[in-house]
């Protein structure tokens, strides 16, 4: 009886595991060897650039790449993603990347690392909304640009 009673209560305790979801790593997990400091926010338009204090870091919006996010106001089978064109320039050292939100493949980042720094895509807006149209040229990205620890 007692076995029973065992069995019964270990079978409840992985029933109850196998029921917990597994979330996977955010794409905007800090990359190894950086830590969160003061991060410094950059917002800009398609084709404008922006820079930290003293230009350490200058960031230029090149181009919306894909913009399938669901639209407020629709039913969709997935959330969607947006992906962008950057290109971030730090110490003499330029860098041309993808970056995406939302549903993303292993491969595809949200932010671009340099040696003491990473920069992250964090919001790119006006969200897609099913009763109004935007020009892409209106589109704005916002950036984190996160140095390593003291």
């Amino acid at each position: 009886m007692n076995k029973l009673l065992a069995l019964i209560a270990l079978a409840a305790v992985l029933a109850a595991c196998a029921m917990q979801p597994v979330t996977p790593p955010l794409a905007t997990e800090l990359p190894p060897d950086i830590e969160l400091q003061q991060p410094r926010v950059i917002t800009m338009f398609i084709g404008e650039s922006g820079a930290t204090e003293g230009n350490s870091v200058v960031i230029r919006f090149l181009e919306v790449l894909e913009d399938s996010r669901c639209p407020i106001g629709a039913e969709c089978a997935s959330a969607g993603r947006v992906g962008i064109l950057a290109d971030v320039t730090y110490q003499q050292e330029s860098k041309t990347a993808e970056l995406w939100l939302g549903e993303t493949g292993v491969t595809e980042l949200s932010y671009v690392e340099f040696p003491g720094l990473a920069v992250f895509l964090t919001a790119v807006e006006p969200y897609p909304r099913v009763d109004v149209v935007w020009e892409r040229v209106t589109t704005s990205a916002t950036f984190e640009v996160r140095f390593a620890g003291p």
